[in-house]
């Protein structure tokens, strides 16, 4: 177990922090305007979203909603080895090389 510190901002090339554009939450549908994107934003929102997850059994739906769960209600949650796999895989399916290169070295 590694305890990571998921309140990390990411940022642009140039090192200005890195803001959402206003999207629709993949759970509760409710529009969010520009915010910071931090570690635990992407690790949560990877974890919990219905495109990238919808194909799975129940039991790892709801692995993934308690992992989710972990890092939303923690600044620095203890991950293992798996946990910090398969979020960065999801991430990788849910955002681009601009995020994933940063996340790749926070998640190690």
């Amino acid at each position: 177990m590694t305890k990571i510190n998921v309140t990390q901002q990411l940022t642009e090339l140039d090192g200005t922090v890195l803001i959402q554009p206003q999207q629709s939450c993949p759970t509760c549908r409710q529009t969010i305007e520009g915010v910071s994107l931090t570690l635990r934003v992407a690790c949560t929102a990877s974890l919990v979203d219905p495109q990238i997850n919808k194909d799975l059994a129940g039991d790892e739906s709801v692995k993934r909603y308690q992992l989710a769960m972990r890092i939303y209600g923690e600044d620095e949650p203890d991950l293992s080895l798996d946990e910090r796999k398969l979020t960065r895989d999801l991430i990788a399916k849910r955002y681009g090389p601009l995020v994933v290169g940063q996340v790749w070295g926070m998640l190690e």
